[in-house]
Order: structure tokens, then sequence, then C-alpha cells
């Protein structure tokens, strides 16, 4: 197998563990980023690394122009806008993403790579509170959901036009150190650790979290299968911990001994579900996750007390400054 890919979007949270995920295993990593200066800081000691190409390029170009090597194997396809609360349904945005998404798809074909695995969401089934696994009918209900359910059904026919080999990786929810500040772990963890108090919604539905490091061996084994599948190509990637979101964020106030209070409203739940399937690719590449759901969250708290420190020091200093 030739172990080299490219990887779009990644500056974001999940592309960045990627990008690390394969250099430590080997691979030569292609990065076309907007902000080179953004990926440096994130990636920090491996920026340098010999087995990784960086090109300035926007995905709204044809920034395969500008890559001085070409012979990339895997094309994982992560670049995508408007993933925030406040831009999960505006439809111009994804639009755009999803015109993106089919542009590097075609290049992915004109490079020659034999595989394109693109990273869904779990958006694509909608709040229906059953079993998700990737047989279900899909019932989107925003637009970033309709939108990357689009770009699947399109990338499906295309590779299969093509002769690529496809893989659709839908994922839960992602957590793991330089998630989100916004997202409910990351503000959960900040605001107790500090013993400040929180204000959640019902958080009576049923939920998943998955570390980031395992979502990323589990990108890179679904690339590395010898066995070629011709279905549909949906992965769900997701841990086997589904519970109450409630028993979660219990469980990271109890993690970080905190005295700080919680409270809960009363109103009747009406957020997402998830309850995943994980079955496929379990079975086709033997994946599983090496990290629980507390190891995780005191890695995160581990981060957060790093830079409460240093932010402490920080203060002191200037306060002692003449």
């Amino acid at each position: 197998m030739n172990k080299s890919a490219i990887v779009t979007g990644a500056t974001g949270f999940i592309g960045s563990y990627l990008v690390r995920e394969l250099l430590q295993n080997g691979y030569r990593v292609c990065a076309p980023v907007r902000r080179p200066d953004k990926l440096k800081s994130i990636l920090k000691e491996l920026y340098h690394h010999p087995n990784l190409l960086v090109v300035e390029a926007d995905l709204e170009e044809n920034w395969s122009e500008k890559m001085p090597q070409k012979d990339f194997s895997i094309f994982y396809h992560l670049g995508w806008s408007g993933v925030n609360r406040e831009e999960i349904d505006d439809e111009e945005i994804h639009k755009k993403s999803l015109h993106n998404s089919k542009k590097c798809l075609e290049i992915a074909h004109k490079l020659g790579c034999d595989c394109f695995v693109n990273v869904g969401s779990k958006a694509e089934y909608g709040k229906q509170d059953y079993v998700q696994d990737e047989n279900v009918l899909c019932k989107p209900e925003n637009a970033y959901g309709k939108a990357k359910l689009s770009f699947y059904e399109y990338a499906h026919a295309y590779c299969k036009k093509t002769g690529m080999q496809f893989y659709h990786a839908r994922l839960f929810s992602v957590i793991g150190v330089g998630d989100h500040p916004w997202s409910l772990v990351s503000a959960a963890c900040r605001k107790f650790a500090m013993g400040e108090e929180m204000h959640f919604g019902p958080c009576l539905q049923k939920w998943n979290f998955t570390a980031v490091e395992d979502v990323v061996k589990g990108l890179r084994l679904l690339a590395e299968c010898e066995i070629k599948t011709d279905d549909h190509g949906i992965y769900n990637i997701a841990g086997n911990d589904t519970r109450v979101l409630r028993d979660f964020v219990q469980e990271i106030h109890r993690i970080c001994n905190s005295q700080s209070s919680m409270y809960f409203s009363q109103e009747p739940t009406n957020g997402d579900f998830m309850n995943p399937s994980t079955e496929r690719i379990r079975k086709l590449t033997g994946w599983k996750e090496d990290y629980t759901f507390e190891e995780s969250i005191r890695r995160i708290l581990k981060e957060c007390n790093r830079k409460n420190a240093n932010h402490h020091k920080e203060n002191n200093e200037g306060r002692n400054c003449p």
C-alpha cells in the first residue's frame, strides 16, 4: 500500500489529529490550508516533519496546481465550513461547502487517488430516537445535515463511476484536547474546574462521546482496509458508551471534584438523539476504542489546568511590573 494522503481541513480539530495520526504511522501527508501559520501553531513539533507537505491554498481554488508532489493514494476530506451553532442552518455557507467538496472529489480523481474518505455527520440522521445504523432512512433537519447527505449521495455515485474506493464516515460527538471552546464538554470542564455554576437543558436524550484519537484511528483503518466493498460506503464511528446525556455531565462534575452548582432545565427534551451502531466498522477493520470517556475528560482537564496556571502566572507577572 502507498502510504500517502491528502487531508483537507487540517487546521480543524479532527483534521489536525488526523494529520498527526497519519504521520505517526509512516504516511506522507499533504495539507492544503488557507493559513499555514495556524497549522504551525496547532501541530507545533510536527510542522517541520519531513513527510508533511503544506500547501497554501483555498478549497475554492484549483489548488492541485500548487502541489509540487502529486502521487498521493488517499484523499481525506474534512474541509467544511459552518459547523458552529450560529451557522449550522445557514444554507448559503453549506451550499458553498458542498460546491467546494465536489471540486475536491474531482481533484482527487485528477490526481489519481485510489481512495476517497469523506467525513460525514450524525446530523444526516436527524433527531429521530432510534438505533442509528447505516441502513436507516436519513431525515436531516438542518442545512448542515442536508448538505452533508447531498454530498454523500453525489460522492458515492461519482466514485462508483470513476473507480475510486469510497468511504463515508459518519461521526457523532467527538471530544478531546483542542475541541471547540463552546462545546458542552469543553465548557463544562472549564467551568467546573474553576468552580463556576452551569445551566443546561434537560439533558435527557441519549448521547455518545468518542475520543478524537479513536476517531482518527478509525479513519486511518478504513482507508487501509484490504477488503474493498461495493456497498453504500457508510460507516459510523462512535463509542460503545451510549447513555443519557445528563449522566455524562454529572460524571464530568465528579471527575473535576467540583463544588460548583449544576442546573438542568425542566423543559421537554427537544435536542438531537444519539444511539449509534458501530458494528460495520468494527467488523470490517477491527477498530475499537483505546480511550474511555473518563480518560478523555482527565486529559482535557489537565490541559485546562495548565492554561489556568499559565494565565494566573501571566497576571501575577503583570502586577509585579514596575
